[in-house]
């Protein structure tokens, strides 16, 4: 008699393996920033710590100012920070206005041509025509104080969904930790 033959099953180990070290690269970038006590310190932390949660080619730390208006915190690309010599920035765009306006992260696919009218800020973070801009808003009471913003090279859909959960997390923190500074 022929015995059926079985199909392999799927280990679901490794699975949880990589939620394991996520989570623990989430809890210690947490720990990393939250122990700074000055804004030259915190967002060069941020920066450095995200990198391990969100591979991006450069990223971006906005604070709500008034109305559209905001200050750029910083600027993060190839291991290094830096703080951008006019800091004003005004929201272009509507999709980005948008996106600032959710509770949680948000991926915007359709990215205009950092030409033209755009502001240092926005060329500089669409400067090679990323895939998507991944947009966390940084919210603390239901406001929101901030966002990070990561031009990103084309991500799945199921890496997607990993990285917004453990994005908005993340955002969430460095809410709470710039709102204590």
């Amino acid at each position: 008699m022929n015995e059926p033959t079985r199909r392999p099953q799927k280990s679901s180990s490794f699975q949880v393996s990589i939620s394991s070290l996520t989570l623990g690269t989430l809890y210690e970038a947490v720990l990393a920033f939250s122990s700074q006590d000055s804004f030259e310190t915190l967002w060069p932390s941020v920066c450095q710590n995200v990198r391990w949660l969100i591979p991006s080619r450069r990223m971006g730390i906005l604070l709500c100012g008034v109305e559209e208006c905001f200050e750029i915190a910083g600027m993060f690309e190839h291991g290094s920070f830096r703080k951008p010599l006019d800091s004003h920035f005004t929201l272009e765009g509507e999709e980005l206005k948008r996106a600032l306006a959710q509770k949680n992260a948000q991926w915007i696919g359709s990215l205009p041509h950092p030409e033209g009218e755009t502001s240092h800020f926005t060329r500089w973070l669409l400067q090679d025509h990323p895939d998507t801009l991944f947009v966390l808003p940084m919210r603390v009471k239901g406001k929101t104080v901030g966002a990070l913003l990561f031009a990103m090279a084309p991500v799945e859909e199921t890496d997607k969904a990993m990285l917004s959960t453990l994005g908005t997390i993340y955002a969430l923190h460095t809410g709470m930790a710039y709102t204590l500074l």
